[in-house]
């Protein structure tokens, strides 16, 4: 049984550490029990990335909406349809859809990126949470 998490996620800005020149970010997931799992913060990671996606596109929520189904490449729907009812050509939504992909990842980069102290573990850390996900 999973554990109830009364403090979800506390993000607090740091100074920079040693010559890295950058600040970075402490994520923190508390459980009842004081613990968490890496793959919980992991999924965290993800949700925040998320969310800073959508918020991104705040000014168009129907375009997010409809293409998010394809971020994760598990949808059957096909994208004649998402195109129809954007009003654009299937090209346009081929496009908008690797685009928001892009982006996504670039979030997710970001937000591995501000948890290491070391900006060389940011690729480690991606291929980690890539597998992670993969296993569901």
């Amino acid at each position: 049984m999973a554990p109830f998490f009364g403090e979800i996620l506390l993000v607090k800005p740091l100074p920079p550490e040693g010559n890295t020149g950058r600040s970075r970010l402490v994520a923190k997931m508390k459980a009842k029990d004081g613990s968490i799992t890496y793959r919980e913060f992991q999924f965290t990671l993800i949700a925040r990335a998320l969310a800073a996606l959508e918020a991104e596109h705040s000014t168009r929520p129907d375009h997010f909406a409809t293409l998010k189904p394809w971020l994760s490449g598990g949808t059957d729907q096909p994208q004649v349809e998402a195109a129809a009812a954007l009003g654009l050509s299937p090209t346009a939504v081929k496009v908008a859809i690797h685009r928001l992909r892009v982006r996504f990842r670039e979030l997710i980069r970001n937000e591995i990126a501000a948890t290491v102290h070391d900006p060389t573990e940011v690729a480690d850390e991606l291929r980690h949470l890539i597998a992670i996900a993969a296993r569901g």
